[in-house]
């Protein structure tokens, strides 16, 4: 390889180019560590959807990062009868993201007793 490049940064930057083709439709907000993290994402509606709620919320990379890692997307789009009042009660949907997974592991924990 030449000077400075890894195998793996080139695998990234390969499957960074199959992901994102079209470099004209690329978030001139997002830097590569964003673009990192989405690559992990693996199926392309999720990634739409990280890219749309990272724009929307400005996320720091960090944040993403938690937003993937926490399987935000699941928990944004399950319906259930409480989510639009967890929503309304808690702004911040990190705390909702901490509240569904505080009834899971409660129902867990009440089963399993």
């Amino acid at each position: 390889m030449g000077s400075g490049f890894s195998v793996r940064q080139l695998e990234r930057y390969r499957q960074f180019y199959r992901m994102f083709p079209n470099t004209s439709a690329l978030r001139t907000q997002f830097n590569w560590t964003r673009y990192k993290l989405l690559l992990s994402v693996d199926k392309e509606e999720k990634r739409a959807f990280y890219i749309a709620e990272a724009e929307k919320n400005n996320w720091t990379a960090r944040q993403l990062e938690r937003q993937i890692n926490s399987f935000f997307i699941f928990n944004s789009q399950i319906p259930h009868p409480q989510k639009t009042s967890l929503y309304h009660l808690f702004p911040d949907a990190s705390l909702v993201v901490f509240v569904s997974i505080y009834r899971l592991i409660s129902r867990r924990v009440l089963v399993l007793d």
